[in-house]
């Protein structure tokens, strides 16, 4: 067969993220030589691109080994390649795709809008309001709770104690509050929705004429 520079471990084709500032991972193939008996070293060199194409890349000095470690000091989509050669013989490898973003904080689960009732006295279930952050260091989030007495998330009350990703409300007071949160890490926060929880008195029960009838027709359980 006729001599040729083949690629045994190629770049693959899936986009790869990182956080601005956190160590990417290496980029590595393994060119092979397939020629005569006479035995050839295959050299390598590395190339970075706006776009994705192997015309016009920007050798990257240094970067002449089988494997290539990307920066992550600026924002943006850098493309890679690399070049085999040996004996006048060349291959180009796959394009490499390597994004690197700020970090970031992302709500997972948030809270809902539609208003909670509770009977006075009632057990309430956890509100949770969760969020994942994405950066440099591996910090673990931190949250807030707050309650206001108004439909807003400014000038609420900072509940004590309340620092997890779920909060059950009191219900020991006939009312309405309302509840969020805030998810901080790395000077980076981000705020829930807002919850509505009303909480009412006992229900009436009056029989007439052997009929039941329940105050606005809601439907209330009743713990023991």
């Amino acid at each position: 067969s006729e001599p040729a520079v083949k690629f045994a471990e190629n770049l693959s084709d899936t986009e790869l993220k990182y956080v601005k500032g956190k160590p990417a991972s290496p980029l590595s193939v393994l060119a092979e030589y397939a020629g005569d008996e006479t035995e050839s070293n295959i050299t390598y060199q590395w190339y970075k691109n706006t776009e994705k194409s192997t015309d016009n890349g920007e050798i990257i000095d240094g970067a002449d080994r089988g494997s290539y470690t990307p920066q992550t000091d600026e924002i943006g989509t850098i493309y890679y390649y690399v070049i085999a050669s040996c004996d006048g013989l060349t291959a180009i490898s796959k394009i490499a795709t390597v994004t690197v973003q700020e970090p970031s904080l992302k709500v997972l689960t948030n809270l809902g809008d539609a208003e909670i009732k509770y009977i006075i006295g009632k057990q309430a279930n956890a509100l949770t309001f969760d969020a994942e952050y994405t950066g440099v260091t591996d910090d673990e989030v931190e949250y807030t709770w707050y309650k206001s007495t108004e439909k807003s998330t400014e000038k609420g009350e900072v509940i004590d104690g309340a620092n997890e990703n779920s909060f059950t409300p009191q219900t020991e007071e006939i009312g309405t509050v309302y509840y969020y949160a805030t998810a901080s890490c790395e000077g980076i926060t981000v705020t829930s929705n807002i919850a509505t929880v009303t909480v009412t008195e006992m229900p009436v029960l009056s029989v007439l004429d052997n009929v039941i009838d329940i105050t606005d027709r809601a439907i209330y359980t009743f713990s023991n």
